[in-house]
């Protein structure tokens, strides 16, 4: 199990954490406090208080590896 921490500054950058997490092959948990959601339910991340960041916890390391990527890409095509 490995983890990543983001504090996303606007909506668009929340939405690529959760693009990005949707090919993740195990789950990813977004956790902020005592608050758990599904790192792949946009809902679910839109709801979080992103003040203190908020860790992605990977289930399977070689999803931390495959987020990392996707999200590094989707990143790339925004600019």
């Amino acid at each position: 199990m490995t983890s990543i921490t983001f504090t996303p500054q606007t909506v668009d950058e929340i939405k690529l954490i959760s693009t990005a997490a949707l090919i993740c092959e195990s789950d990813v948990d977004a956790i902020s406090g005592r608050y758990m959601v599904d790192a792949k339910s946009l809902l679910g991340l839109l709801s979080m208080n992103y003040s203190k960041g908020v860790d992605l916890i990977f289930h399977e390391d070689n999803d931390k590896v495959l987020f990392e990527n996707r999200y590094a890409s989707l990143l790339e095509k925004k600019s």
